[in-house]
């Protein structure tokens, strides 16, 4: 434990010294990944020498630490710097997490091997763009659960069992909360059959091979049970409500199978199948009525009824003498205990102590502790943990009372220890003055929490520095004592340590000059332009900002993430870009209704336009109402009446003259007929038609070939689905579809890809319609942009899926606002030369904050671009993409077949040496 403690300082110091190094520029965003798969590697590598050396206790936790690092590192290439793409980051996340497995049982060791399990399980989850690809993740982990039985055939672990139930149900709640209701019943009910299945089989036919049965596996059998049994209705009462009785029979006649095989081979623990047996009939009882409860109300009484059958199952058991009535309990207390604590809103009469949760927690604290002192007299050890509970119950009640006592932050933190420490204090003094181990126990652990407390969480007001220094202090010491420990011979401290002294001196000198991050690098851009701004800073007075179009140069060869402007070829100048209004021809005519009729209480006006002045197009449609409104409009327009194809969809709304919007755009400028179909019974009117100079001057348009588009089909949502990679990274304005289909009219939704939450958000909403006419362009606007990836739903509507045969992202055309420097700041004699960089595929979009402390009253300058110069000092670095994202796979691959072949070797060995020790004591 020592050693792991001090594994996990260093983890922290290393953690907080790197960080420092990213502050301060020391390290730029690749060498960062390169920094982290050497140390994680080097570490993985020392482990296995310690594992050589037979260092039995020390040598899994630094196998673990250096799987960690290189599992941050592949995250953090994906993740934070766009280094790895999403379907390679799986890959190598998996692999690591198989190699670690496989480490773990070459070297028989359970902690390695649940590390493996959590990191599988993270993996789809870490790396999730927010879809519901809940087939591919039932697969996933399935996957892992076939996995797990295989490694069972050589290791009855105890653990890493409910480490792996406990995340795949987690993993499986989670879904059901947030994703059921867009989903199909037949995956989710297959896969919770299997993992009912995959625990049995482990429980009854794998562990036997290994060792007798015992009281973890009738415990994991129970609550397995009972977990099934909940899945199972509430999937079924989201689709087959009346058949969740014949989901639950079907279960009930698997466990009485593998109830029939206990009762034959299980010969030697008959009690256990006994006690296994009456378990599962309570666990039905349990589940038929915990069903029936709304867990999204959370009153006392539900609480107190659900904490009643708990009493009553623990009280049956302790005073009749039964196990299985006190294993039955176990399921029902894991179900009612969040209830307790958190299901429970505070009233505004809340008292200190004397309130429902507190006096509820302590009910079930009382129950807890009565159990364990009914049953203390009997040979069962396992009920301590009942003890444990009820001090689980107490101290996480009294921490609850504090939060709602304590306002200031500082003073509450201050009273988390101080409630602790208290607790400690009478747990040591009865346990010594009582002789309970138990007792002694729980309070050195409840004191261990403080310790760490205080320095993992109090420390944070500390300074970096002195924080580095201190948790490399404190976990070289404990290193160093667990060291101790184990061999007794200070000679051997110097070898053993070696590679992790080797490994933070590479830390400490990796960031050598190749790896330094500088203020900018041109050497990954293709062009440049100049910008004529010197002249502006030699003015007494200069301009706060500058202003320039930007020009079809480099439209063509940059995008909207690689633009930097940069002041004498390193500094580089905040900026945003923002639409470029038009120019010249613009007014307004009055719209003639033609057609007004109300049909399934919707609002439709078909609307005439005169003819605009030569060079102009219609942009917008003013709307008014004699009332407050609030309504959605599809917009269609044409040339006629009969040829009208989908502008988009808007909403409008007006509470007053402050807060209003009430304008829909036309995109299709050369219509002279407009159909405004509103979601309401408003009556509405139309004062005036705007139009302005021709928009192709305004806007860029690009292009795709639908048959080239990422596409798939969504069929629990009966729709399209289609990709948009926007590679240059552009604010999308609209979107013009084309179908092959000549009659239609369905829902479309737009989501775009959040680059730093790594997942699809944002949703628009939109209908496209044609009433007959082929090829029409179907306009759909975006309500925002950020310039990513972009996601397209087009539902069937019980319809026929539609063919897409055009597909087209239209961009305003944009001008960038710069913040000019301040010349006093400028060093005397410069150049001031002014260029704007572009043509690199591989910029991440900056973030400044210019946009925020933007005024519009400061003096701008308008400015004008140069011609286009060839970068002369473009050229690749392996510190930069694309070649540091092929040194990261490299690294990776051959690092980790690197460590693999000593691993076999010397892991096999080291675990044939631990059983050896472990049996001579």
């Amino acid at each position: 434990m020592l050693g792991k403690l001090g594994l996990f300082s260093l983890i922290l110091a290393s953690a907080w010294f790197i960080k420092l190094a990213f502050d301060r520029q020391w390290i730029n965003e690749s060498g960062r990944i390169f920094t982290g798969l050497i140390i994680g590697y080097g570490i993985l590598a020392g482990g296995i020498d310690m594992a050589r050396r037979n260092y039995r206790i020390l040598a899994p936790g630094v196998i673990g630490t250096g799987v960690a690092i290189v599992y941050i590192s592949i995250f953090g290439a994906y993740y934070f710097y766009d280094l790895l793409g999403i379907q390679e980051s799986f890959v190598f996340l998996v692999l690591l997490s198989i190699a670690s497995a496989f480490f773990a049982v070459r070297g028989d060791s359970e902690p390695l091997y649940i590390f493996s399990l959590v990191g599988g399980l993270l993996a789809p989850l870490i790396l999730s763009r927010g879809e519901n690809s809940y087939r591919f993740l039932f697969s996933y982990m399935t996957i892992i659960l076939v996995g797990y039985l295989l490694v069972s055939r050589f290791r009855a672990w105890r653990v890493a069992p409910f480490v792996l139930f406990t995340g795949v149900h987690l993993v499986f709640g989670a879904w059901l909360a947030d994703r059921l209701q867009d989903s199909s019943p037949g995956f989710p009910l297959a896969f919770v059959g299997f993992l009912f299945a995959a625990f049995v089989l482990r429980e009854v036919f794998l562990v036997a091979r290994h060792r007798a049965p015992s009281a973890d596996s009738v415990v994991l059998l129970a609550v397995n049970t009972a977990f099934a049994a909940l899945w199972i209705v509430i999937v079924l009462a989201e689709f087959y409500p009346r058949f969740r009785a014949h989901g639950l029979l079907l279960l009930g006649a698997a466990v009485l199978l593998s109830d029939r095989y206990l009762a034959r081979h299980w010969d030697q623990a008959s009690e256990l199948v006994r006690g296994y047996g009456q378990a599962q009939g309570y666990i039905f009882l349990m589940v038929l009525i915990l069903t029936g409860l709304s867990f999204g109300t959370g009153g006392p009484t539900w609480i107190l009824f659900g904490l009643s059958i708990a009493i009553a199952l623990l009280l049956v058991g302790s005073l009749g003498g039964l196990k299985a009535p006190v294993i039955a309990s176990v399921p029902v207390w894991i179900l009612i205990t969040p209830l307790v604590f958190f299901a429970l809103p505070r009233n505004e009469h809340y008292v200190f102590l004397w309130n429902e949760r507190f006096a509820l927690a302590a009910l079930g604290a009382v129950a807890l502790a009565g159990a364990y002192l009914l049953n203390r007299s009997l040979e069962r050890r396992w009920m301590r943990f009942f003890v444990y509970g009820a001090l689980f119950y107490i101290v996480f009640a009294s921490l609850l009372e504090v939060r709602n006592l304590v306002v200031d932050p500082h003073l509450r933190n201050l009273c988390y220890s101080y409630v602790l420490a208290g607790y400690a204090i009478v747990l040591l003094t009865i346990g010594f003055l009582r002789g309970s181990v138990s007792l002694r126990m729980a309070g050195i652990v409840i004191a261990s929490v403080v310790v760490l407390k205080l320095y993992l969480y109090d420390v944070w007001t500390m300074s970096m520095l002195v924080r580095i220094i201190a948790f490399f202090s404190l976990g070289l010491a404990l290193v160093l004592l667990s060291l101790f420990y184990q061999r007794l011979r200070p000679r051997l401290f110097p070898s053993s340590l070696l590679p992790v002294f080797l490994l933070l001196g590479l830390a400490w000198a990796f960031p050598s000059a190749g790896l330094s991050a500088e203020s900018f690098s041109s050497t990954g851009y293709h062009f440049y332009k100049s910008l004529p701004a010197s002249g502006l800073l030699a003015r007494e007075a200069p301009p706060a900002y500058g202003v320039f179009e930007l020009d079809d140069d480099v439209y063509r060869d940059g995008g909207g993430a690689d633009l930097r402007i940069v002041l004498n070829g390193s500094r580089t100048l905040p900026y945003f870009t923002r639409p470029v209004h038009g120019t010249g021809i613009q007014g307004e005519t009055r719209p003639e209704v033609i057609y007004s009729g109300l049909a399934q209480r919707r609002r439709i006006y078909v609307l005439r336009l005169d003819a605009p002045p030569d060079g102009a197009r219609y942009t917008s449609v003013q709307v008014g109402s004699n009332q407050d409104y609030e309504s959605g409009v599809h917009v269609s327009s044409g040339p006629d009446t009969d040829r009208l194809a989908g502008e988009g969809f808007h909403s409008l709304y007006s509470y007053g003259s402050d807060t209003e919007r009430t304008t829909v755009p036309l995109h299709d400028g050369q219509a002279r007929y407009v159909r405004l179909e509103f979601d309401s019974e408003h009556s509405f009117y139309f004062p005036a038609a705007t139009y302005r100079s021709a928009r192709e001057t305004l806007e860029i348009t690009q292009s795709v070939d639908p048959e080239e588009m990422e596409t798939t089909r969504d069929p629990d949502l009966q729709a399209s689905v289609y990709y948009f990679e926007n590679a240059r990274r552009r604010n999308i304005d609209r979107l013009v579809l084309r179908f092959q289909e000549e009659r239609f009219d369905r829902t479309v939704e737009i989501q775009e890809f959040d680059a730093d939450l790594k997942e699809y958000t944002g949703t628009s909403y939109g209908r496209i319609s044609s009433r007959g006419t082929p090829d029409a362009p179907q306009s759909i606007p975006l309500e925002f942009s950020n310039g990513n990836a972009i996601k397209v739903y087009i539902y069937d509507e019980d319809n026929d899926p539609l063919t897409l045969i055009g597909f087209e992202a239209v961009s305003p055309r944009e001008e960038v606002v710069f913040e000019l420097p301040d010349p006093a700041v400028l060093p005397e004699n410069s150049e001031n030369e002014f260029r704007l960089y572009y043509g690199n595929e591989y910029a991440r979009r900056p973030s400044y904050e210019i946009r925020d402390t933007y005024s519009s009253d400061l003096r701008h300058a308008r400015l004008n671009l140069g011609p286009a110069t060839p970068n002369e000092d473009f050229g690749y670095s392996i510190v930069e993409p694309p070649l540091s994202s092929w040194i990261i796979r490299v690294l990776f691959v051959l690092l980790l077949l690197g460590v693999s072949y000593p691993a076999y070797r010397v892991l096999a060995r080291f675990a044939e040496h631990r059983a050896g020790s472990e049996a001579g004591q």
